[in-house]
């Protein structure tokens, strides 16, 4: 991902209680800064080495995270995350012009 490129970050999570949790109990950070919440979130990274946390809260206030270290210029990976009945991964790819 170039620096500046304007990124999609999108989340799954599923819940055994809840199934299909609500775009409110998706939350994005970078670098520790909250981006947003939604299941998909578009912003722009800028240059340098980044964090990107997903957080996810269900009906019950249980909370998981997944993290993923980013450095512009190279490819982004993906994470996943479990915490009992509570899954989620996500990915992130750069936008194509």
């Amino acid at each position: 991902v170039e620096a500046g490129a304007t990124v999609t970050l999108e989340g799954f999570a599923s819940d055994v209680e809840d199934m299909t949790l609500p775009d409110a109990a998706f939350e994005w950070s970078l670098n520790g800064a909250v981006l947003g919440t939604g299941s998909r979130l578009t912003t722009t990274l800028p240059e340098g080495d980044h964090t990107i946390l997903l957080a996810v809260t269900d009906s019950h206030g249980n909370r998981t995270e997944a993290t993923v270290a980013v450095t512009t210029g190279i490819r982004v990976e993906s994470a996943q995350a479990q915490d009992g009945s509570l899954q989620l991964s996500f990915r992130a790819a750069a936008n194509q012009a």
